[in-house]
């Protein structure tokens, strides 16, 4: 054989082995790619907490909440509080302009004095009548005696008349006595009569004047308490969560408008407050009182508020086309951290284990039979996995309670969504 030609055997003997070994490393390449489990969908099996739980979303309430309004009309003078301050009970708030409710104070005190001095001078012209009716009846007593004696004389001179022991005229005279007297009684009695009319007039006119005193007083004492309603108190003790006007801002009365009334501060007691949220009417049937809750929110995400379950609304309402309820649990927050209309979800406690084994939910194997499975990361076995037959307990739908067939710290092979076999 020729140099030429042992060159290009041996060349094509080289080559023909590189191709093979390239080919060889891509094959195995691939063949481990495939077989291989990627790390991510591996998960160890360990001890921890679980609890089945219904999750109600909400926002974070103050036991008492007040809407600050005005019995008042005005305008606003003075604001003494910022929104977030803490107030105590009675402590001023706001000041309406008082002029103009001080000269109302003034007209009507005015009004009432005028008042009560009419009401003397019809107590005084009362007491005028009843005590000329006093003195009627005295001059009537005195003319009925003076009646009756010349009556006596008359009857007397009458006898001495026809006995001729007296001229004609002083009988005459004595009867013409008689007459007047009885004509003055008549009088006088009629007098007694229209004075009784006076009497009762003016006992009206003390009544309506005493009327008129105390509709005086009515009106002073609502204009003395518009004046004193013009300083806003604070009706509790909390913390300013809103204030809704500003100085110079025109304020209407409560007592003329009612709720249309102008809304000045929002108050509410932060002191203790609540979780006020929705339950899907799916899940209300596993709520009851008393039930134990954590309730957490945004602002403190890895800390949840211990609380209980305190009330579940007997109607559901509709939002959405989905029914649900309202429920309201208490909250422990002693530091007061917490602010009013925080958005908030409420974890209410169904079941809850501790120290158990927990496997995750995409790593369960269903059979038909509803057996479960797991599938075992074991690097020995051809497709690096082996089937294990396990018994769960209680899920929260991502992490699953392993009753027995695992250990702990045994390697599971995970899945995008779990599966059936």
């Amino acid at each position: 054989m020729s140099k030429g030609k042992r060159f290009r055997l041996t060349f094509f003997v080289l080559g023909a082995a590189l191709v093979l070994v390239v080919g060889f490393i891509a094959f195995s390449n691939v063949f481990r790619s495939e077989a291989s489990v990627p790390e991510e969908r591996l998960v160890e099996i360990k001890r921890g907490n679980l609890a089945l739980s219904v999750v109600a979303t909400g926002s974070i309430e103050p036991v008492t909440t007040v809407e600050l309004k005005s019995k008042s009309s005005g305008l606003v003078q003075s604001i003494y509080v910022e929104e977030g301050d803490l107030v105590r009970e009675g402590q001023i708030l706001i000041e309406l302009d008082k002029e103009l409710l001080r000269a109302e104070l003034r007209e009507t005190e005015a009004n009432r004095l005028a008042a009560i001095a009419r009401q003397q001078e019809a107590e005084s012209n009362h007491l005028s009548a009843v005590n000329m009716k006093q003195k009627l009846g005295l001059d009537v007593n005195n003319l009925e005696d003076k009646v009756a004696f010349h009556k006596k004389q008359v009857n007397r001179y009458e006898n001495l008349s026809r006995e001729k022991l007296i001229p004609h005229s002083e009988l005459e005279v004595r009867e013409r006595q008689l007459q007047e007297a009885t004509f003055e009684l008549a009088a006088l009695k009629s007098e007694l009569l229209m004075q009784d009319s006076r009497i009762g007039a003016a006992e009206k006119a003390v009544a309506r004047v005493a009327a008129e005193v105390s509709q005086a007083q009515a009106v002073l004492d609502r204009a003395a308490e518009n004046l004193r309603n013009s300083t806003i108190r604070s009706p509790l003790t909390g913390t300013i969560l809103k204030r809704h006007g500003e100085v110079g801002d025109a304020v209407s009365s409560i007592l003329q408008l009612g709720s249309q009334a102008t809304l000045l501060m929002t108050l509410g007691d932060m002191a203790e407050v609540f979780f006020e949220g929705r339950v899907d009417e799916t899940d209300i049937g596993k709520i009851f009182v008393g039930q134990q809750a954590r309730v957490k929110v945004d602002a403190y995400r890895d800390r949840p508020f211990p609380g209980k379950v305190l009330r579940i609304a007997p109607l559901g309402e509709e939002e959405d086309n989905v029914i649900g309820f309202e429920i309201r649990v208490s909250i422990a927050d002693p530091e007061q951290i917490l602010r009013a209309q925080m958005s908030a979800n409420a974890e209410i406690i169904i079941e809850e284990k501790e120290d158990i084994l927990l496997i995750p939910e995409n790593a369960v194997v269903y059979g038909k039979d509803r057996n479960t499975f797991a599938e075992v990361y074991d690097p020995a076995e051809e497709n690096q996995s082996r089937r294990v037959q396990i018994e769960i307990g209680i899920s929260d739908g991502t992490t699953t309670e392993l009753v027995s067939g695992l250990p702990e710290g045994e390697t599971v092979i995970t899945t995008d969504t779990g599966g059936l076999i």
